[in-house]
């Protein structure tokens, strides 16, 4: 659910933890824990300012996209905005990010979990490193395969990066169960950190809200990433007739934060798109997990951009977002 701009200081809170995560598929990416200070309505929000582990301020750049990711009374909470400013003080202790145009918002469903297969790295009580992989996932707990037999109630440490980039690292789990399958030995453990929870949950929720948008009655939705409003209105005019709902991203940042959270039937993208190079956006696009087979029809350019868009992994090419009988002819077909 998108929750509008005038609403958004109802899911902020002063002292709510959040993760701070920097230039999003861009170099220099990281991700961090950090805390919300305060705000101005309509104009920025202060955050403590991230640092690394060793309490060096991480490097920032005034109009660095990121995403703010937050749980709020039982919803997981996420917007894109960009960096205005930050402390500079030998003592520095805070950033501002511009108000979001909105929040993204997904239920969190407790202890609800998913299969996955998610590489993971085991420390016994007797120092024992473990290498195995994690079976099922939920906010409380994780199945665990690994080579040998690990103790009931004892406790371990467990890291792993969750599908979506988030690292899990050395947290507590105690183990409440250890049985023999096959050639492995599976572990159900239960997490012992809060924030293990969080980290689990966001992601949870969000892959179980793609996956019931799947299994259920989904939601016909296109994306296209262009900034002229009235080639936008003209869209949704044209595929209206088809029943989808034409969303405009906020940038390239909201652009790859819909793909994820909402996974729509398709991305339309403008040859002309000024953040990024829309080739660029394809290969983006078809490196992140996902995101493979996401059906992409680049449109306007020059005429020999067909080829280069389908080597850069378009679906397919349009040589203005006017001409839109070959993306009726694939929508139809569904």
């Amino acid at each position: 659910m998108e929750i509008p701009k005038d609403k958004v200081e109802q899911f902020l809170k002063v002292g709510e933890p959040v993760y701070f995560h920097s230039s999003p598929n861009g170099e220099g990416s990281f991700r961090t824990k950090t805390c919300i200070r305060g705000w101005q309505e309509d104009h920025s929000i202060m955050l403590d300012l991230p640092v690394a582990e060793n309490d060096r301020p991480l490097f920032l750049r005034k109009e660095q996209s990121c995403i703010v990711r937050f749980l709020h009374e039982g919803e997981a909470c996420g917007f894109s905005t960009q960096v205005i400013d930050w402390d500079t003080s030998r003592s520095a202790t805070w950033m501002r990010v511009r108000w979001p145009g909105g929040v993204e918002t997904v239920g969190v469903r407790k202890h609800e979990r998913i299969e996955t297969k998610v590489p993971c790295k085991v420390t016994r009580e007797d120092s024992t490193q473990l290498d195995g992989h994690i079976a099922d996932l939920s906010a409380g707990g994780c199945c665990i395969y690994v080579p040998v037999s690990v103790p009931v109630s004892s406790i371990i440490m467990i890291s792993f990066e969750l599908p979506d980039g988030t690292r899990v690292e050395n947290k507590r789990a105690v183990v409440r169960n250890c049985k023999k399958r096959k050639n492995e030995m599976s572990v159900g453990c239960q997490f012992l950190d809060k924030d293990t929870g969080e980290d689990v949950s966001y992601f949870v929720s969000s892959a179980i809200d793609r996956i019931r948008t799947v299994i259920g009655q989904p939601q016909k939705q296109i994306l296209v990433l262009e900034t002229k409003a009235e080639i936008v209105e003209g869209l949704r005019m044209a595929i209206d007739a088809l029943d989808y709902d034409v969303v405009a991203p906020n940038g390239i940042v909201d652009c790859f934060y819909r793909l994820r959270m909402s996974r729509p039937r398709m991305l339309m993208l403008s040859y002309h798109h000024e953040e990024l190079n829309c080739l660029d956006i394809c290969r983006i696009i078809r490196k992140t997990r996902g995101l493979e087979s996401l059906p992409i029809f680049v449109y306007g350019g020059p005429d020999e951009l067909k080829d280069d868009a389908k080597k850069a992994g378009a679906t397919s090419y349009l040589p203005s977002a006017s001409m839109i009988d070959g993306l009726s002819e694939f929508l139809m077909a569904d």
